[in-house]
Formats: C-alpha cells, sequence, structure tokens
C-alpha cells in the first residue's frame, strides 16, 4: 500500500487544525468525517504490515540464534568409551537405542530455550502471515527444528519399548546425562556388535 494516500490525509488535517474556522472551513472539515473512517483504515494497515515485518525479523533472528545453539550443542567432545557401555551391565543390542535416546534428549535440553523462543514466535509468524510466499519460507524455516524434535520423540518412543532394566540402569548412567560426540561415540558400540 502506498503513503501517499496517507500523507494526503495528515497534510489535510493538520492544515485544518492550524488555520481558523471559518464558515468555509467549515464545509472542509465536515467533508473530512469519510476520510478520517479511511485514516483509520490506511493506519491499520500501515501497522499490519509494519508489525508483520517486525515479526519476521524478530523470527529470522531466533531462527539464527536456534541454528548457532545447534551448533554449539553438536560441536562437543566428549566421547563415550567401552568402559562406560560395559558398567551399563545390560544387552549389547540395547547400546544403539540407548545411545541415540541419550543423543537426542541431551541435544534437545541444550537447546530448549532457543527452541522454545523459535517455536513461539513461530506460531506467531503463522498466524499473523497471510502471504503465501511468507508461508513458503516459515515451512522451509520449520524444517530443521521439526525434524529433530520427530527424531528426538522416535528415540523417546524407542526407548520406552526397551525392557525395565535395561531403561533404569540407562537412567541412572551419569555418563549418559552429558552431552556427548554421538558420531565418535558409536565407534565403540559398533565394535561390540
Amino acid at each position: 500500500m502506498s503513503l501517499s494516500p496517507l500523507l494526503l490525509v495528515v497534510g489535510l488535517l493538520v492544515n485544518i487544525s492550524t488555520a481558523s474556522a471559518t464558515p468555509n472551513d467549515q464545509y472542509v472539515i465536515s467533508q473530512l468525517k469519510p476520510l478520517t473512517g479511511e485514516l483509520t483504515s490506511i493506519l491499520s494497515d500501515v501497522d499490519r504490515q509494519a508489525l508483520e515485518q517486525q515479526v519476521m525479523s524478530e523470527l529470522d533472528e531466533s531462527n539464527r540464534r536456534l541454528r548457532s545453539k545447534r551448533e554449539e550443542c553438536n560441536n562437543v567432545t566428549t566421547v563415550l568409551n567401552n568402559s562406560q557401555f560395559s558398567t551399563l551391565n545390560i544387552e549389547v543390542d540395547y547400546y544403539l537405542p540407548v545411545l541415540s535416546y541419550f543423543n537426542y534428549l541431551n541435544k534437545y535440553q541444550c537447546e530448549s530455550a532457543e527452541f522454545s523462543d523459535f517455536s513461539r514466535r513461530f506460531a506467531v509468524s503463522y498466524i499473523m502471515l497471510k502471504d503465501e510466499r511468507r508461508f513458503d519460507r516459515l515451512k522451509l524455516m520449520s524444517l530443521v527444528p521439526s525434524l529433530s524434535y520427530k527424531e528426538f520423540m522416535e528415540a523417546d518412543e524407542t526407548f520406552n519399548t526397551l525392557p525395565k532394566p535395561v531403561k533404569e540402569a540407562a537412567l541412572k548412567a551419569d555418563f549418559l546425562n552429558n552431552n556427548f560426540n554421538y558420531v565418535e561415540s558409536l565407534l565403540p558400540v559398533l565394535t561390540f556388535k
């Protein structure tokens, strides 16, 4: 929407308010009633556009913080070893689902504040934005967080199907509750098989 009608109306209002009210001015002022209604509509359109831009800008910034935090959470050097796994006293076949669950749990906890902020801002953006191009952008922006959350939920579901003694042993293992390098920690697990 062009701002020129808005500037015209505002200019007209300023000029009229500074002029003395003569009978001719009264006629001009009486003619402004429809224009003031239009002014409200124009202002609300301008306000909505500014708000939409602000919402998208804040969502972009939140997405940047989430990506940065996710990179930080994935960039860990702690590697789990065979002796740690053997303290679990569980069958080797359970190592991979246990390791996967704790990997996703630790990553999720590491980025939870940024993920929550992104989720709230994403929901507001989704509700507010009507432009289909922006919807496509929102879909793309949500792919990685959605996929990551889906993987966590799948790992959680698998972990919850494990026998109770396996889950209890894993939940008591302090070394699993600290963020670790998943890929490097898979090597000892794979050598057990």
